[in-house]
């Protein structure tokens, strides 16, 4: 697919083609007439020519020679909003003209350039029925809260904040924006803990104010949150600052820190050795070559606001809490550039597998480092690919999407030559851990200690294998996944939404437990672990909503039996004990990894889960359609940890909502299991949730 190259629209450093913004908006509604839709640039007002300081304008032709006002009414606000949902992009000026105001070559090609000219000249007016201007907005609107003034609440001259917010909350959802009510909570729209945190972590990034998790969690309507927000937003000082002394982790941290339950929990797993090859690798196509220096600085900007980036790891024997987490000095992580223009489409895919493979092996926690980045040059015509290599240790998946839109801002930033966009963290990573550690130590947590003997304490069934005596490594895992029918996946996710007592951990424990009935010949199902994202608000203000780590919670669950005939009653059932769980279950780590030396030997003492289940009834990707300048490659990046290192857990059981889909993944150990049998797993669970789905 070519194009023009002059016809190449540019907004805030994206590259936009003008055929896809005008296929989106030839698609509104069947008052546009067909084909008659143009896309482009101009100078904003107070730029000029060339230096950067573009706004979209989008010409139609209205296929009514006489429409009402209300129907043009309509469909400004439809494009608008069609623009900013699909592509996250806001229209300066809207020219809703009559027949002939697009302008074609005899051979039928858009003549833009002359319809640019045309409107800069004034000349579009004459033959529009409307032409409606708008100040252009940046739709990340950070670069606004530094103006002299903030952005105008609803006003008609700026994106509202309350699209802004209908926008990021669809987008998590998977759901057209006209499905977002403001009159509606996050929690009666379907929002789980952790788009809640997303939201929270989104607002600060756009807006610059900080909306706690909790805050945004307890607004009553989304317009209540939207209100919150314009609040903070207005009480910004007028150079953009927050008005509080700086919080961020710029600073080199000097105290050596414990380890977090989640960094615990590895040492534990992997029986006290150096976990090296544990990996998040993320591999990016780049719309345009990636420059080494603007990459090197963009990555050094993030080790210097988030010190897990520089993490060291100080081993210490077989007792957790002697181990220590340290920080190096600030310093770009390794980029290497792979010159691989030669090479083939296919023989390029294989190179860049096989090398991201081999660099997977070349971390260190203990010398460091613990993340570095390769740059494969593809070549014209191709893009090239971006590897950012990051351990597990440091980093979890939510913090990984978290440090990538930081990422892409500072690289486009740097880029054109601008500050480093951002706000200061809430709180000091340091700050963080050491609140951690204080908590597990507190009178309040270690009264939950009685609980965790009582629910523990008594004999587990295990899942039945194949062959339970056989070695479980990461190596062999293997994965199988089904995505639930739309209808019964639809009545389930109903059930989650209309009932605010039922969340997806109760439905997934439900099919679960019948699953290992059916499956397993079991009366009881086995000891369960409930992973969750650890992104709570902890007695003393300790917070994560935007911290750079491994925040996760990770806690055992045991099914009491019930009486209950109804499958209904029965969810409800396995809900209530999940409420019941003291503190969201965050202190089952806390107490066994941080807590007194009594405590600690106390939980380690009692059973484990082998079986482990991750909910997420929404998944916050970000909030946005398309990406500024990187995107997600197709390429393997092949094994991310080292073929030595044993897996916890016998099945591993992942359920998630993308776009109004239930889709559940499954990881098993082949070699405990015979790939019939764990296929035979997965047929009863979809089987179990299908059974769910049809109870009224």
């Amino acid at each position: 697919i070519t194009g023009r190259l002059k016809d190449l629209i540019i907004l805030n450093g994206r590259n936009l083609h003008p055929q896809d913004l005008e296929e989106t908006v030839a698609e509104v509604s069947p008052l546009i007439r067909k084909g008659r839709v143009a896309a482009f640039s101009v100078p904003t007002e107070g730029s000029q020519m060339g230096d950067g300081g573009e706004g979209l304008v989008v010409v139609l032709e209205v296929a009514d020679k006489r429409p009402r006002p209300e129907s043009l009414d309509a469909l400004v606000d439809q494009v608008r909003e069609r623009l900013l949902s699909d592509h996250r992009v806001a229209c300066q000026v809207l020219v809703l003209g009559r027949p002939g105001v697009i302008q074609k070559t005899t051979s039928g090609k858009l003549r833009r350039q002359a319809m640019r000219q045309a409107h800069l000249d004034g000349e579009l007016e004459a033959r529009a029925h409307r032409v409606v201007t708008l100040r252009p907005v940046s739709v990340n609107a950070a670069e606004q809260v530094g103006a002299e003034s903030p952005p105008a609440f609803g006003a008609d001259t700026s994106v509202p904040l309350e699209t802004w917010m209908i926008g990021e909350v669809a987008s998590a959802l998977g759901v057209p924006m006209a499905a977002v009510s403001l009159t509606a909570s996050l929690q009666e729209l379907g929002a789980d803990s952790l788009l809640v945190v997303g939201l929270s972590a989104a607002i600060s990034e756009q807006w610059g104010v900080e909306i706690g998790a909790e805050a945004v969690s307890a607004s009553p309507t989304l317009q209540d949150l939207v209100l919150s927000v314009h609040t903070a937003v207005q009480a910004q000082p007028a150079d953009g600052s927050s008005g509080e002394a700086p919080t961020s982790d710029r600073e080199h941290i000097h105290d050596a820190l414990p380890l977090t339950p989640a960094q615990a929990w590895v040492v534990e797993t992997v029986d006290y050795r150096i976990p090296n090859h544990w990996n998040l690798p993320v591999i990016l196509a780049s719309a345009a070559p990636v420059d080494p220096t603007v990459l090197r600085s963009a990555l050094t900007t993030l080790v210097e606001r988030h010190p897990t980036l520089r993490l060291r790891l100080s081993p210490g024997g077989r007792d957790v809490t002697q181990w220590r987490q340290t920080f190096d000095a600030v310093s770009a992580p390794p980029v290497r550039v792979a010159d691989m223009a030669e090479l083939e489409d296919q023989a390029l895919r294989q190179a860049i597998e096989s090398d991201v493979q081999a660099t997977q092996s070349t971390l260190d926690l203990v010398a460091g480092p613990v993340w570095r980045a390769v740059v494969y040059r593809t070549g014209p015509g191709r893009p090239d690919r971006l590897l950012l290599l990051l351990h597990h240790f440091v980093i979890d998946g939510f913090s990984a999407r978290l440090l990538l839109r930081e990422f892409e801002a500072l690289y486009l930033a740097y880029d054109q030559g601008q500050p480093a966009p951002g706000r200061p963290l809430p709180q000091r990573y340091g700050d963080w851990v050491k609140g951690l550690a204080a908590e597990a130590r507190s009178p309040a947590l270690r009264s939950e200690l009685g609980y965790w003997r009582s629910a523990l304490q008594r004999g587990f069934q295990t899942p039945p294998c194949d062959h339970p005596q056989d070695e479980n490594p990461e190596g062999l895992a293997r994965a199988l996944s089904f995505e639930l029918a739309q209808a019964p996946g639809a009545a389930l996710l109903g059930q989650i939404s209309g009932e605010q007592d039922i969340g997806l951990e109760a439905l997934m424990l439900h099919a679960l437990e019948q699953t290992f009935a059916r499956w397993g010949r079991m009366p009881t199902p086995p000891l369960i672990d409930v992973q969750r994202h650890g992104r709570t608000v902890a007695p003393g203000g300790v917070r994560a909503e935007r911290i750079i780590g491994w925040t996760n919670d990770v806690f055992p669950i045991h099914l009491a039996p019930s009486p209950s005939a109804s499958r209904r009653a029965r969810t409800r059932a396995i809900q209530q004990q999940l409420d019941a769980v003291p503190n969201l279950g965050r202190g089952y780590g806390l107490l066994r990894y941080m807590g007194a030396e009594a405590d600690r030997a106390a939980l380690k003492a009692l059973p484990v889960a082998t079986v482990k289940l991750l909910c997420h009834s929404r998944l916050m990707e970000g909030g946005r359609a398309e990406d500024v300048r990187f995107r997600l490659s197709d390429e393997s990046p092949g094994l991310s940890y080292g073929p030595d290192l044993r897996a916890r857990y016998a099945l591993l059981v992942y359920a998630s909502v993308r776009g109004g889909r239930l889709r559940v993944d499954l990881a098993y150990g082949s070699g405990l299991f015979e790939p019939a049998t764990a296929e035979a797993f997965m047929v009863e669970l979809e089987a179990a949730l299908d059974r769910l789905a049809g109870e009224d």
